[in-house]
């Protein structure tokens, strides 16, 4: 009986000492906590009295070193303080009932409730720290990945939006007009470029080599080369066999490679009959 008397005395003492031991408004709640964990991963409890600190709220200590501040009147809250008090009694009448226990003893059941805590909440605060630390490293992972994703995300709808702002002709487009001068009987077919598909207005002449050559469409020359171009089309249009009016009409100025087969043929049958008449001249 003396013993379970100077037990109760000893944590009696302990938990005002607790309470009652000035510390620094930090270690206040400010607010209570909705955080509601299993009630056997609570160790210990401090109640926090507004004369010391703004509110009133009890403070439970868990086995991880974190502490919930909570309300003293909700039903969580109570429940957590019965069983921890139960708890306490059961570990004071066990120690009661252990055989040898003698006041040698009493003094370990007086420093145990005051070491463990400390220890435990260091720890958890070394676990917390660790955490923390983890954390913003995989922030910073996150941020750098995520910066890289987007970078690569506009610059793919940039490119996509260049190539399709202006249809599937805008890669084609003259961007400036060209000084080039080629002879005429080079250029073989014309494309007009207009304004509202390209940035200008320009000629486009595709020649015998298969280059292009963007022209200002005011010029002199411009103008003579897109008029032999259009009467190569008018003679070979007229010339063509009835069999050549089933080929595709092109509405760029571009003259058919029949077209110009046709010419070819024609032009070297002229000149073998005029090589027959001179030959027949001289011979009478």
């Amino acid at each position: 009986m003396q013993l379970l008397v100077f037990a109760t005395l000893c944590f009696t003492t302990w938990m005002s000492s607790v309470q009652a031991t000035p510390g620094r408004l930090a270690n206040c709640c400010i607010q209570w906590s909705t955080t509601k964990i299993p009630l056997h991963l609570v160790m210990n409890y401090t109640i926090q009295s507004e004369g010391v600190c703004p509110i009133s709220a009890v403070r439970f200590h868990t086995n991880r070193g974190k502490t919930i501040c909570s309300d003293p009147d909700s039903k969580w809250a109570k429940r957590v303080i019965e069983k921890v008090d139960r708890k306490t009694r059961t570990l004071l009448e066990k120690g009661q009932s252990e055989e040898g226990s003698t006041s040698d003893m009493t003094p370990v059941a007086c420093t145990l409730p005051k070491n463990e805590p400390r220890q435990k909440i260091r720890k958890g605060r070394r676990r917390l720290r660790k955490q923390r630390r983890r954390g913003k490293k995989v922030q910073k992972k996150d941020m750098h990945l995520s910066l890289v994703l987007v970078t690569v995300l506009c610059f793919t709808t940039w490119v996509s939006s260049a190539h399709a702002t202006h249809g599937p002709t805008a890669s084609t487009c003259c961007v400036q007009w060209s000084t080039t001068r080629v002879q005429l009987n080079k250029i073989i077919s014309y494309t007009i470029q207009s304004e509202g598909v390209c940035r200008i207005f320009a000629v486009q002449f595709l020649t015998v080599s298969g280059k292009t050559i963007c022209s200002n469409p005011n010029t002199d020359w411009t103008k003579k080369a897109i008029s032999k171009v259009d009467e190569e089309r008018r003679v070979a249009s007229t010339a063509i066999t009835p069999t050549a009016s089933t080929l595709p009409k092109t509405t760029t100025g571009h003259s058919p490679t029949i077209t110009q087969k046709w010419n070819e043929t024609t032009e070297q049958t002229q000149q073998a009959s005029e090589k027959k008449a001179t030959k027949s001249c001289s011979a009478s």
